[in-house]
């Protein structure tokens, strides 16, 4: 009875997947009017947007990306073997949701973002808090400007009952909070625990009714705590469509569908510099890292601001474009956005004469985009059965009719993937269930594969967790019979 009870939840989440997919597409050809609506109709070529998505594939690691303007969609596109209906790891990009929530929790009168931290948690407060904890606001936490000397969520302990909440509240507050700008994971996460006292909701469940809902963002999934609150500076998995939905929500100031479900004034307030950063910039990789920092938003150029999460995940706000740009990735965040500072003057008050060929060829563009495959010969040195460690792992290698089987068993994970030659091949692994707040893959991930032989003794094979932006190269070197293996992932768990 339970296998059943566990195939039909697995095929109820699967139907909530593809309809929330469904609805979006048919609400945007309802928008768009499909036949009628083109680059062209929204102020920009369609030539021009090639051309960028052109660069952007340059840049190399993108996963996928949605354009919008006035609301409707330019254009949007894939990396093969990343798909429209797959939930992304969003990383930070969580952040800028969990201040949605709490912008909607100030709005029901529940909390005043100038209440003191400390107040709202005395509960776990240490013996004797120090004077900068206990003058410590809520805007601080949405500011990043909590004081601390480094960002707290290092301290928070790995253990099963961990209580991160009180290791918040015991980390030391050298800096009188609200005057210096630092980077703070731990402060999101307090959010989202201060949600959930005032609501009697976690983030994900408080945000279901109020945000997700009315958007049609189905299935969402955020990762919890030892102590079980959803981890609000992280963990959040979403589609790329929903990301563009979210900055969409934000672009029309909290407003959807012509009801307002967030109040003007918040997200003025979160959109806008709040914080003073370019002393204590979080990066050095260009001007964007430097303009300043609001609700858990950061600003941008050409008066844009963005959501955005490790390894390049982004949701770009252009009000005086009236656009916004949802992309997935594993590249630079800053190369990704000059891309699109270069591209901005292409965005025209007016539209643009109809230009037939320049769709078609844009579509062909997006319909075609992909992650480069292994490049290298079909077949190389005779395999060996299996390759063993002391620790009791195993990995095997077996030619297939259109590839190969790739079979690895140890305390990391557990899989047998099938790798494509000359194309990606997608999969199930199980990966072992350690805390995201390692960056470690929990549980059963989608898989792509491709190899081939590299060298005479050596197949390379590289692998895409398709809800991650994050990947693996494997390399199999045999010598008198035996198997090497070596593995380079920044997916820390994945390794032999």
């Amino acid at each position: 009875m339970h296998g059943k009870i566990t195939v039909l939840a697995a095929l109820a989440v699967a139907w909530g997947a593809f309809a929330a997919d469904a609805a979006w597409e048919a609400k945007r050809q309802a928008i768009d009017n499909t036949h009628s609506v083109t680059p062209e109709s929204l102020g920009i070529s369609s030539r021009a947007v090639s051309r960028w998505v052109e660069k952007m594939d340059k840049i190399g690691g993108i996963h996928s990306f949605v354009l919008l303007r006035h609301g409707k969609t330019v254009a949007e596109g894939w990396w093969n073997p990343y798909r429209p209906t797959d939930r992304h790891m969003l990383y930070s990009l969580s952040k800028s949701f969990t201040s949605t929530a709490i912008g909607m929790v100030a709005d029901e009168g529940k909390l005043d973002l100038d209440e003191r931290v400390a107040d709202i948690f005395a509960d776990c407060l240490p013996a004797s808090p120090d004077p900068n904890l206990r003058s410590m606001r809520v805007r601080d936490l949405l500011c990043m400007t909590t004081g601390h000397a480094e960002d707290s969520s290092k301290s928070f302990g790995a253990e099963a009952k961990a209580i991160w909440t009180r290791d918040f509240l015991s980390c030391p507050v050298p800096v009188e909070p609200g005057r210096k700008f630092l980077y703070d994971s731990g402060a999101s996460y307090m959010l989202s625990a201060i949600v959930h006292r005032r609501t009697g909701q976690r983030p994900s469940e408080y945000l279901q009714s109020r945000l997700f809902a009315p958007l049609g963002i189905a299935c969402a999934q955020w990762n919890r705590s030892p102590e079980g609150e959803d981890l609000g500076g992280w963990g959040l998995n979403l589609t790329t469509r929903d990301i563009a939905k979210f900055g969409q929500f934000w672009l029309q100031k909290g407003e959807w569908d012509g009801k307002r479900l967030l109040s003007r004034d918040y997200v003025e307030q979160a959109s806008s510099v709040q914080t003073r950063n370019r002393e204590e910039a979080h990066h050095s990789e260009g001007e964007d890292w430097r303009l300043g920092y609001g609700f858990q938003f950061w600003m941008c150029q050409h008066g844009c601001y963005r959501a955005a999460g490790a390894y390049g995940q982004l949701a770009i706000v252009m009000p005086d474009k009236d656009a916004v740009l949802a992309v997935t990735s594993k590249a630079s965040m800053q190369k990704t956005m000059e891309c699109l500072w270069e591209f901005l003057p292409e965005m025209q008050d007016k539209s643009l004469p109809e230009d037939s060929r320049g769709v078609r060829e844009l579509a062909a563009l997006t319909g075609s985009l992909t992650l480069p495959v292994v490049k290298g010969e079909a077949s190389g040195a005779s395999l060996p059965a299996v390759c063993s460690d002391a620790a009791g792992g195993s990995v095997a290698l077996a030619q297939c009719s259109d590839g190969w089987m790739l079979s690895v068993t140890n305390a990391a994970w557990i899989a047998s993937i099938p790798v494509g030659y000359g194309k990606w091949k997608r999969s199930e692994a199980m990966c072992s269930q350690k805390t995201e707040m390692d960056f470690r893959l929990p549980g059963r991930q989608q898989v792509a594969a491709s190899g081939a032989w590299t060298s005479p003794d050596t197949f390379t094979a590289r692998l895409w967790f398709v809800e991650t932006p994050h990947d693996a190269l494997i390399t199999l070197r045999f010598k008198d019979g035996r198997m090497t293996p070596k593995v380079v992932s920044t997916a820390r768990n994945i390794a032999f």
